[in-house]
């Protein structure tokens, strides 16, 4: 009964923080207005959609494939708001045996505010499943702050902090787990020649009780453009966790390749 009580209780909260996330991203977003914008003059807005796919093959002594999928919608109300919707998929085999499967999500909307528009206050959903980290799914709705410290073309340079709630549900027997985390970020974005673009993302994942449990996630991008729409683009993922489930190494490396388009 007691265990019942509590699982009951666990969801209320979760259930209960998600609907407040979800009414203050809503009302942010109907309530963001440009003080800047001429009266009855909409403001511009940009779109920008991508999807990208990559597939490894290797032959020989061993068989082994991989395949990467992934897709971003951007929508920029010049930089004053910005949604966000994008996600990624990884799959792959060796000699005919799965061995990786993962997917990730998220969906963001971010307000600028001040007189120069480098602060903005966001709010963010992400889940997540990694089947061979014992991870069914992972859901984390987050409230916070950042400041562009550069936004220009050639260069691009912010920070950010969070609070967020982090809910946790195994595939095996491992009880689920839900804590508070605080989750900073940085982010840079540097133009090396005219078509070639670096992007460096770190994020982490301390929880409030104990700092010593925390997760890390390093994505490094090379993006070379071929023409407007098309892309090559090569990508190091790092994600770390402190105190992973048994059996399962706490360093998760992935280098991928893949052919981006814009539309």
């Amino acid at each position: 009964m007691r265990s019942l009580f509590s699982s009951m209780k666990t969801r209320l909260i979760y259930l209960t923080i998600t609907t407040l996330f979800i009414i203050s991203f809503l009302s942010a977003s109907y309530a963001a207005e440009d003080p800047t914008a001429e009266p009855g003059k909409e403001r511009r807005i940009i779109w920008k959609k991508e999807v990208a796919l990559g597939y490894n093959r290797v032959t020989g002594n061993t068989r082994e494939s991989q395949i990467s999928g992934s897709f971003l919608i951007n929508r920029n109300n010049m930089h004053i708001d910005e949604w966000i919707l994008k996600g990624n998929a990884y799959y792959s085999s060796n000699n005919r045996k799965m061995n990786s499967q993962k997917w990730y999500g998220n969906g963001r909307y971010a307000h600028s505010f001040g007189s120069t528009k480098k602060w903005y206050n966001f709010y963010n959903m992400e889940a997540d499943h990694d089947r061979f980290a014992d991870i069914d799914y992972r859901l984390i709705p987050s409230a916070g702050i950042g400041y562009w410290f550069y936004d220009i073309p050639e260069f691009k340079l912010m920070a950010e902090a969070s609070i967020g709630y982090e809910h946790t549900a195994y595939r095996t027997d491992i009880k689920n787990e839900d804590e508070w985390i605080l989750i900073p970020r940085a982010f840079l974005e540097k133009q090396l020649f005219t078509n070639t673009t670096i992007i460096q993302d770190l994020i982490c994942y301390p929880a409030f009780e104990n700092f010593n449990n925390y997760r890390l996630r390093s994505e490094t991008t090379l993006n070379v453009a071929m023409n407007s729409k098309l892309s090559i683009r090569v990508s190091l993922l790092d994600e770390y966790n402190s105190t992973p489930p048994e059996n399962v190494k706490k360093n998760d490396l992935r280098l991928t390749t893949s052919l981006a388009y814009s539309f």
